[in-house]
């Protein structure tokens, strides 16, 4: 029997039995180097789609300076995995703020609120937030996984 260069993978021939461990073995290296592959793309999908994302939403701001009194203010951030207080400052007070993990995944923050909830998760929580000056703060383990990255889209007053 021959075996493939990349994956070792079987080459049967005319006169090789066919084996049930040689097949399964075979299914176990192409399911491992799938899920390799799925893992490395949907990671650069996320972070690529974050990147249009913020590109457009700046866009917009410069479109929208000075037309009135709200600001589109766009900040990213990347997740540490821990149980931390993250904080994000703005240029004026937010009054409407969308964290954002990909393009599934956010949590509205409605000024004068103290709780938020995650929105696109399999498992949909709420996690406290406060609010100071122009500052968001907030503790959830669902909006700080460990190297992912987020957005955050905020409606700024100009007082």
């Amino acid at each position: 029997m021959n075996h493939t260069p990349n994956y070792n993978l079987s080459q049967w021939e005319k006169s090789d039995k066919v084996l049930m461990d040689d097949f399964n073995a075979d299914n176990a290296k192409i399911d491992a180097a799938l899920h390799t592959l799925v893992g490395q793309v949907a990671g650069k999908a996320a972070q690529s789609a974050l990147n249009n994302l913020s590109q457009t939403v700046a866009g917009h701001t410069s479109a929208l300076a000075g037309k009135g009194n709200c600001q589109i203010c766009c900040v990213t951030y990347t997740g540490t995995g821990e149980e931390v207080t993250q904080t994000l400052a703005f240029p004026d007070r937010p009054v409407l703020v969308f964290l954002m993990h990909g393009s599934n995944a956010f949590a509205p923050c409605v000024y004068g609120t103290g709780m938020s909830r995650t929105v696109g998760y399999s498992t949909d929580s709420s996690f406290p937030i406060s609010w100071s000056g122009n500052s968001l703060s907030w503790t959830s383990s669902s909006m700080n996984i460990k190297n992912a990255g987020y957005l955050a889209i905020a409606l700024c007053a100009k007082d």
